[in-house]
This record gives C-alpha cells, sequence and structure tokens, in this order.
C-alpha cells in the first residue's frame, strides 16, 4: 500500500492510528487532516483527530471536529461523548450538561451519558439533578464507584 491511490486514505487513517497508539500526538493530527483533505465527509477520520487532540489537552478543538462529525451525523453516539469530554476539559459546564442531555435522550441505556450529566450538575451546583442522574446510572450499572460515592456523600 502507499499514500497515493485507491487505499490512500486508508493508509493515512491507519498512520493516524498507529502514530496515536504511539504516543506521537502531532504526527497523528497530520495524518488525520490529510486524510481529511482527501475526503472532507469521512466521519473516521473526523472522529480518529480527536483522540490524539484529547490526549493533548486540545479541548477546543477536540470539540470542533466533534461537532462536525455531528453536523454529518447527528446523534453519532462517539461524537457525542469526546465533545463532552472536551467540554469536561475545557471545564465548560453548561455545553456539556446540555449535550449530556441529548445524549441521555437518544441514548437512555448508556451508563456514561448520566455519569457525565451528573459532573456537569454537580459542577454546575445542582446537586439534585446530579443526585437523579447518579441514581439512573446506579439503575443502568448497579455499585457504580463515582455514583455510589457522590450519593453518600450527598
Amino acid at each position: 500500500m502507499s499514500d497515493s491511490g485507491t487505499d490512500a486514505q486508508l493508509v493515512l487513517l491507519r498512520k493516524g492510528w498507529l502514530t496515536y497508539l504511539q504516543g506521537e500526538y502531532n504526527e497523528s493530527v497530520k495524518y488525520y487532516q490529510a486524510a481529511l483533505e482527501q475526503n472532507a465527509k469521512s466521519l473516521d477520520a473526523g472522529l480518529g483527530i480527536t483522540l490524539p487532540l484529547l490526549a493533548q489537552q486540545r479541548w477546543q478543538e477536540a470539540a470542533m471536529y466533534s461537532k462536525q462529525v455531528l453536523e454529518s451525523a447527528p446523534n453519532q453516539y462517539t461524537a457525542y461523548l469526546r465533545l463532552i469530554v472536551a467540554e469536561e476539559g475545557a471545564r465548560d459546564w453548561s455545553a456539556m450538561k446540555k449535550h449530556a442531555e441529548a445524549l441521555t435522550e437518544h441514548y437512555p441505556t448508556d451508563t456514561s451519558a448520566f455519569v457525565y450529566l451528573a459532573r456537569a450538575n454537580a459542577w454546575l451546583g445542582d446537586k439534585e439533578a446530579a443526585k437523579k442522574a447518579y441514581t439512573a446510572t446506579l439503575s443502568r450499572l448497579p455499585k457504580h464507584y463515582e455514583a455510589t460515592a457522590y450519593l453518600a456523600k450527598n
């Protein structure tokens, strides 16, 4: 395989993934950007680039790419989750709450969505809403450590 021809995008995506795994985050970003240049509609490249950006705590850029994926594929789970992680890193609790609420609506069985919603509410000082979300977490995953610990203290 080479970097040109029919497999060019696959090669770039694979190099992006492998350099990410090796902790070469700037190189990984470059490969994913190159893949996006070849195919701006690639959800794989759009999601892929968020990984090294999150690892580098480049919250705004990771959020931007997550939002781009969501524009192409509304309610895409991984894009929503990575957006929420970026918002948590940036301490943007209001945005995190908004997106976690949306995630719980689209994926009502997902434990992670409720954990992020609970965290956002806790940081915003809404203990009752945090308790409600952590209780929902426990109904999905009994004995969840974070939810159990929060509810025991509050």
